[in-house]
């Protein structure tokens, strides 16, 4: 029973693993702040770094100068930094506003249903052919070198 249940937990470990295509991508239901329905910006070459955020989420507002700045590092590699909130399309407006974040928002209201997000911010770098090549759970360091390397390393392979 041990060895079986082992097999199958190292076969999910491989999948996982593998970039295999998924269908993140397609689950996506955008709307843009005054709630019509949206489509992703970027091609057919496009790598996506979606950042589910929150207005009330402290990490979340902390690592945006960090996302802002890795975009602004790899945007000539093809990466494509969207936010989404699953908040009110007016208040998040006026929050970004107010704060001067320099970003714009989509919404996503069932983005947490959706994705069983356990954690804000939670990101995750999707290739154009939809793999999930990275998943973040919480706030991370996005500007820092190391950072910059693994993101550049995923999408130049």
């Amino acid at each position: 029973m041990r060895t079986s249940s082992f097999i199958i937990m190292a076969a999910m470990v491989f999948a996982c693993n593998t970039g295999l295509r998924s269908d993140f991508l397609d689950k996506l239901e955008l709307q843009t702040l005054d709630a019509w329905s949206a489509q992703l910006p970027g091609d057919e070459n496009t790598f996506y770094l979606i950042n589910f955020w929150a207005t009330w989420c402290k990490p979340c507002i902390r690592e945006i100068p960090a996302l802002l700045e890795l975009e602004k590092n790899l945007a000539g590699e093809g990466l494509k930094l969207i936010f989404i909130s699953n908040e009110d399309g007016k208040k998040v407006e006026s929050f970004i506003n107010n704060r001067e974040l320099g970003i714009s928002s989509f919404l996503m209201p069932s983005a947490i249903e959706t994705y069983e997000l356990l954690y804000l911010p939670t990101t995750y770098l999707i290739s154009p052919d939809g793999q999930i090549l990275l998943k973040q759970e919480g706030e991370q360091a996005w500007d820092e070198p190391v950072m910059i390397d693994k993101i550049r390393r995923l999408i130049s392979e």
